[in-house]
């Protein structure tokens, strides 16, 4: 309803029909509510404290019955509205506490009604900023009860339900209304803690007030719906409105250009260059300095003209009075002095009112000069200077005739000069405060249209607490802060740290981490853990006696575990906490954590709890570095009982705080803490480099950083991906600190810390296997490091090693197995490292399962490497190089049978898929002969040959043997002649041209048993592969190569051994050779020889013949009962194909003579010899029995017919 400027017209008028009314009616509590009103009024002059007194408690009896019902009677609510809150706002500045005590009381009542509330919107906000004026005094003692009397009656209306909320929507996001929510915590802010002297109860209740605040925002009510009238997301836009125009106007007073530059920028004017956009700005913008707005309007500029005219047209005033209209045009701005400004100003009025209202104006020059007149009236009648003042007729002479020649009606002009006179004309005071007179409030009522009425608002709602607490965070932390840091009375404490954890809660609520941050880093600076003199050597016991630094650390660790989500910085400050806790011998076990380091015994530590028995877990060991009598010693004096309890309070804080389920509950953090805790971990454990000289300062909380985070990072397996880079890299930084350093003596425990947890890392997530390839790569930092570092590290490594080939089916790439093997390659310089390390590769290369086709190549250098280690012990060196023939074997898995080969066709091979082995076979598809060959078996043969030459005997021997089983393994009868060729050149030959070198350090003796191992390898191998080898197209070159060798190492250190061994040898060859008809005479019919070059006949008994001709004698003699039988009739043999072999019945010779008897006619002979028998071989000979078995000459399977 509409304030009501004359009370009495309230009054029913008679004849109206009167409703019946129980009790005395409306006319009579209109009448009651009327005198007890005026009770209150201090402006009357026979008022007297009694009355107030009495008025007051009258009053609010009424409020207390009868309030909600006031509202419903338009006649009564005028009363409320006008009259009762006047007297009641001018009681406030009442030095009696009793009066005051009841005007607060009448207000709480009006204010507390939802019916009666909405009508007094004005009202409510000139009473609370009053209110806070009145709290705002100072503490002097003769207005210290009245100061704490308003905040008492503040802190009241606070803990009504949804007071805060409807206080915030209805003036702090009002365009034309004080920020009355921001306001009120700014005042408790200020006043919540001394700035200087003793906590009074003003302080307490001030911080009572924001406590109060947040308890109401952190209720834990379901959100409901706002009310139908309330749009949150409207509201939000006015109070950023709000906000913008207050920026806007603070610019625009100062000055006009940067005024109009903010406005354009900002976009809060639809255009900036059309006046009418910058008029209802001047217009409508409640912020703006009157005189500011006067002086843009006066300017004589076009643009300026324009907007002045567009502003005049904003004003209504086609109902309205001339001094009414010219009253309020006059108050919307200040009128600068200069008499060409007052005229354009007012030329622009009249045009507008006489357009809008012409009345009993001639024109519009007439409506001008009425308005100048009432100018000069105003300065006549209202300056200070002026002594003679205008009297009626004086005016009524000044206007005569000015109506377009004729006057203007005598009763306008007297009401016009009644009105200038009774009343000037200024700019109306309308704020809020201040004290409240006839003419301001007056003035404030005029406001009441223009801010509309109250919105209640459901108490519940909690759509706009996200908005509160973004007004409240900073004023109520930071005083909060304050009383907590200065008070020493452990209630308020606790008062305090309870506003710290609502705080946390609304923070976590709406995710406000920088908020949650400061909380955090508050709390634990009070905690005194973040300080450095916190670690000293009664450290725990200090601890225990400061009463503050338990309750912060308490509340600190409490949040952290209901809010880790949403820390982000303040992790640190944790963090740095639990690393004092930890040097002060207070932490429990966090978790074991497997790794590899050197010393893995733990430390004796001594607890609180328990001085002398406590032990650390395996985590908190640092290699002996802090010793075993705790951070300081155990040379401490025998504690007190004070101390006992002292230290008692600290343990009992500490389990409290724990932090064992702190870690495992890092596994579920949100993903944007833990990667803010893992930084704060690795900047822990970095430590600054001292000098170029030296690695870096040992800090063993560093090594602590570094095992929690390992810790971390393994609770973390499932979202692995999203920290390893970070955790990766500073363990990799770490490590590669050492490697401009080649002086063991410089490795710092942190390094060797590095390198353990770095593989304990990798050992574990290896397991998974969506991970194994992220990480092995990892460890390929290790083949940098300095031989130095490598070797004091080497049974770290070594059991690493270990662990990772344990978990040998979760690694599937090549690079990755070259990575993990190649670990085992940096243990070959320490003994002990290495024999630990080679049994588990034996076991990897061992087994078939774990062979596979990533890892061969890296198993195979790995395995020759140890094997030629002199650091291996003998019996690991022997399996070492029996390992190689499991290597030689793998490619088997690349052979089919022959009968499988048709369903086999289209199988791809893979590592879980491989065939079984079986006699008879082919090589699966899309394997072939010449890939199996350059790919698996002429590398392992290869090793096999490096090993055949080194430095041991022994290994040179048992090397031989197994090159030798492998060469003569069935497997390899489906190579082709053309691949045994290349064995022979790529392998055999090789081997022998080696080991004809020097061997330094070696006894003879030594040395020619391996040569003649190795003469043994060459014909043994010749002989059980010679039908293949005589299709090769050059088998006479490859065969006069084998006659080269056997002359050489006849020859070599004119060794006896060799002397003798060898010519039986090429015996037992020439025979096979021969009886398998390779070795024959060639065919008479074809001479001269058609290929003189390729004729085995003569090229063997030429090169006998250059190496010993009694050898050849002697040769001759033994091979010419085979080779020149008596005639018995039989068929010549027919020559093999390019080669001089025959092949068939023996022919007689043309003559009709016998066989030629002589070693001449031996040796020119064209006849050929028959097949010579088994039993015919030299039974002396080494290879007789083992070279050549029947099966291995007549298989037809195996041998070609020729």
């Amino acid at each position: 309803p509409t304030v009501l400027s004359n009370p009495s017209s309230c009054l029913p008028s008679e004849g109206t029909e009167e409703v019946p009314q129980k009790g005395y009616g409306l006319k009579c509590l209109y009448r009651v509510l009327r005198f007890v009103c005026s009770l209150v009024n201090p402006g009357l002059e026979n008022s007297t404290e009694a009355v107030k007194h009495l008025g007051l408690r009258l009053l609010n009896i009424i409020l207390e019955t009868s309030s909600a019902h006031l509202a419903n009677w338009p006649q009564l609510l005028g009363i409320i509205q006008d009259d009762l809150c006047k007297y009641l706002l001018q009681n406030l500045k009442s030095d009696n506490l009793v009066l005051l005590t009841h005007t607060f009381r009448a207000f709480i009542h009006v204010l507390s009604i939802e019916k009666l509330k909405k009508h007094l919107k004005l009202q409510a906000e000139v009473f609370f900023n009053n209110l806070l004026a009145l709290a705002h005094e100072s503490s002097k003692l003769a207005q210290y009860e009245r100061q704490e009397l308003a905040v008492e009656c503040i802190l009241e209306f606070c803990r009504q339900p949804g007071f805060l909320l409807e206080l915030y929507v209805n003036y702090d996001c009002s365009l034309h209304c004080t920020n009355l929510f921001e306001n009120l915590c700014k005042f408790f802010y200020k006043n919540a803690f001394p700035v200087n002297g003793a906590l009074y109860t003003v302080h307490v209740l001030c911080l009572e007030g924001l406590l109060t605040i947040i308890e109401s925002l952190s209720q834990p009510n379901d959100l409901l719906n706002p009310p139908a009238q309330i749009n949150p997301e409207e509201i939000r836009k006015n109070k950023q409105t709000k906000n913008l125009l207050f920026k806007a106007a603070e610019v625009f007073n100062k000055s006009e250009k940067e005024g109009l530059e903010f406005l354009k920028n900002n976009n809060i004017i639809e255009n900036i260059e059309d006046p009418m956009c910058l008029a209802k700005f001047l217009k409508n913008t409640p912020y703006l300095d009157k005189t500011v707005i006067g002086r843009l309007l006066g300017k004589p500029d076009e643009f300026n003209v324009a907007v002045l005219k567009e502003y005049t047209k904003l004003f209504d005033f086609s109902t309205t009075s001339f001094d009414y209209a010219i009253r309020t045009f006059l108050q919307s701005f200040l009128m600068p002095g200069e008499a060409q400004i007052v005229q354009r100003i007012l030329d622009a009025f009249a045009n507008h009112y006489y357009n809008s209202n012409p009345g009993p104006f001639g024109n519009a020059e007439a409506t001008f000069l009425l308005a100048y007149s009432v100018m000069i009236l105003h300065v006549s009648v209202h300056h200070k200077d002026v002594k003679a003042k205008m009297s009626p007729e004086d005016y009524f002479k000044t206007v005569a005739g000015t109506n377009d020649k004729k006057d203007f009606p005598r009763d306008m002009l007297e009401r016009l000069y009644q009105s200038i006179v009774s009343q000037e004309i200024k700019i109306p005071d309308d704020s809020p405060s201040g004290e409240i007179t006839k003419s301001k409030w007056r003035d404030l009522l005029t406001r009441a249209p223009l801010i509309g009425s109250f919105t209640p608002i459901n108490s519940f709602v909690q759509a706009f607490d996200k908005d509160l607490f973004s007004v409240i965070k900073g004023p109520v932390i930071s005083a909060i802060v304050v009383v907590f840091e200065t008070t020493a009375d452990e209630p308020l404490m606790r008062r305090a740290l309870d506003g710290f954890e609502r705080c946390a809660e609304i923070s976590a609520r709406f995710n406000m981490t920088d908020v949650f941050d400061n909380l955090i880093i508050t709390l634990c600076k009070n905690s005194t853990l973040t300080s450095p003199s916190a670690v000293r050597e009664n450290g725990s016991t200090i601890f225990g006696r400061n009463v503050k630094a338990r309750l912060a650390t308490e509340t600190a660790f409490s949040i952290t575990h209901k809010y880790g989500d949403h820390l982000r910085e303040s992790w640190q400050n944790i963090l740095t906490c639990i690393v004092t806790m930890y040097k002060l011998d207070l932490l429990p076990a966090l978790t074991d954590l497997p790794e590899f380091s050197i010393n893995s015994t733990t430390r004796s530590v001594k607890t609180p709890s328990s001085p002398q028995t406590s032990t650390r877990s395996s985590l908190l060991s640092s290699f002996g570095i802090l010793g075993t009598a705790g951070w300081f010693g155990s040379d401490a004096e025998e504690p007190s009982q004070a101390d006992l309890q002292a230290q008692k309070l600290t343990a009992d804080c500490v389990r409290q705080c724990n932090i064992p389920d702190l870690v495992t509950n890092t596994k579920i953090l949100q993903i944007d803490s833990l990667i803010y805790l893992i930084k704060a971990l690795i900047l822990g454990s970095v430590v600054p480099q001292q000098s170029k000289q030296k690695l870096l300062i040992h800090d063993p909380a560093s090594i602590f950083y570094l095992e929690l985070l390992t810790i971390i990072t393994l609770m973390n397996q499932d979202r692995l991906i999203l920290i390893w880079v970070l955790v990766n890299e500073h363990f990799l930084g770490i490590i590669r600190s050492a490697t401009p350093f080649a002086d063991r003596s410089q490795l710092t425990p942190l390094v060797k810390k590095a390198v353990s947890l770095l593989l304990t890392l990798c050992t574990n997530l290896v397991q998974i296997a969506d991970l194994s390839e992220k990480v092995i790569p990892s460890l390929e930092i290790f083949t940098q490091l300095p031989h130095p570092v490598v070797d004091e590290c080497a049974l770290i490594l070594a059991r690493g090693f270990v662990k990772l080939l344990d978990n040998a089916a979760h690694i599937k790439s090549k690079s990755s197995w070259n990575t993990v093997l190649g670990l085992g390659l940096l243990t070959l310089n320490n003994s002990n490292a290495l024999n630990q390390a080679f049994p588990a590769l034996y076991l990897l290369v061992s087994t078939p399962e774990k062979l596979t086709l990533a890892n061969f190549y890296a198993c195979l250098r790995t395995v020759i490497t140890f094997a030629r280690s002199r650091l291996l012990s003998h019996s690991s060196v022997v399996e070492a190089i029996e390992l190689l023939n499991n290597l030689y074997a793998f490619p088997m898995n690349f052979l089919v049978p022959v009968s499988s080969k048709a369903s086999l066709a289209s199988m791809q091979i893979t590592d879980e898929t491989l065939p079984a082995k079986e006699d008879g076979y082919e090589f699966l598809h899309p394997f072939t002969e010449e890939q199996v060959w350059e790919d698996y078996w002429q590398p392992v043969l290869d090793a096999l040959c490096q090993l055949c030459r080194d430095r041991r005997f022994n290994v040179r021997n048992y090397s031989m043997t197994i090159l030798q089983r492998c060469l003569l393994s069935p497997y390899l009868r489906v190579l082709s002649s053309r691949t045994w060729g290349l064995c022979f050149h790529q392998i055999i030959f090789p081997l022998l041209e080696q080991l004809l070198e020097p061997f330094p350090d070696e006894s003879l003796t030594s040395v020619e048993e391996t040569r003649l191992r190795a003469s043994f390898l060459l014909s043994k191998i010749f002989l059980q592969y010679l039908p293949r080898l005589t299709l090769l197209p050059e088998f006479h070159k490859l065969w006069l190569q084998i006659l080269r060798f056997i002359e050489l190492y006849m020859k070599a250190d004119h060794s006896d051994l060799l002397a003798e061994a060898l010519p039986e040898a090429l015996k037992n060859i020439l025979l096979v050779m021969s009886a398998s008809g390779v070795l024959t005479p060639p065919d008479p019919s074809a001479f001269p020889d058609p290929n003189p070059s390729q004729n085995i006949w003569g090229l063997t008994w030429a090169t006998i013949d250059q190496l010993s001709p009694s050898l050849k004698e002697e040769i001759l003699h033994k091979v010419a009962p085979v080779l020149i039988p008596n005639y018995t009739g039989g068929q010549a043999s027919s020559p093999v194909s390019g080669s001089g072999v025959t092949s068939g019945p023996n022919t007689r010779n043309p003559s009709g003579s016998s066989s030629p008897t002589t070693l001449n006619e031996l040796a020119h002979s064209s006849h050929s010899a028959p097949a010579l028998p088994s039993s015919s071989l030299s039974q002396e000979s080494p290879l007789a029995t083992s070279s050549l078995s029947p099966h291995s000459l007549h298989d037809k399977d195996q041998t070609l017919v020729v």
